[in-house]
């Protein structure tokens, strides 16, 4: 009888467990990820002609926040600090650059009435701050799979972070100006209106 029990509990955690899967990330996911943020990014650096933002960092990859998104998703803490999430109703096992842009526009629309002479959001605004905030310039993100036949979806999770040691509270800390003229560190360059850090091959572009 006990032996029936535990097959039984143990059927049924594994039924979960399919139904509820975190799955990794394509190369081409995470390009496509890093190739929307920024794109966001320096639409909000330039958006506003009088208030354009002069610190906005681009993002990179990061394996470290790629790992702390995995276990919010496992652990289903979606109100987690600077951490995304977005939900596509169906089955996906890699999700395309549309679907992955639809995802995270859902973030950026957050941010429609957002007040550019007080560098706050008019409602509350999460999502679209760790998307554009500009200080940030790491991102890692992952994918979890639910496959109940009555409603299949996927739910993209992204987890943020920075080098620098001032974080939001209720504002933003966007420094306005033209684009890259207030970059954070001494040797960024300007790569299509975002901050980025000089390397061997960047240091031929626009380094400063």
């Amino acid at each position: 009888m006990l032996l029936q029990n535990f097959f039984s509990i143990t059927s049924i955690l594994l039924y979960g467990l399919l139904l509820e899967m975190v799955l990794s990330m394509s190369r081409k996911e995470i390009q496509a990820i890093l190739f929307i943020h920024n794109k966001f990014r320096q639409r909000m650096a330039k958006t506003n002609p009088a208030f354009k933002i002069a610190n906005m960092q681009k993002m990179k990859w990061d394996s470290a926040q790629q790992s702390t998104a995995e276990k919010h998703l496992s652990y289903g803490q979606d109100t987690a600090k600077h951490f995304n999430t977005g939900t596509l109703k169906g089955r996906f096992q890699v999700l395309s650059k549309a679907d992955i842009r639809e995802i995270i526009e859902t973030w950026y629309r957050q941010g429609e009435k957002f007040n550019f002479q007080d560098k706050r959001c008019l409602s509350d605004c999460p999502q679209f701050a760790n998307l554009v905030y500009p200080l940030m310039n790491t991102v890692g993100c992952e994918k979890k799979s639910n496959e109940d036949d009555s409603d299949p979806s996927v739910i993209l999770g992204c987890s943020y972070g920075t080098n620098q040691f001032v974080l939001y509270k209720d504002k933003f800390e966007f420094e306005y100006g033209e684009p890259c003229s207030q970059c954070p560190e001494p040797n960024n360059f300007c790569d299509r209106n975002l901050c980025s850090r000089c390397n061997a091959i960047s240091r031929k572009r626009n380094c400063y």
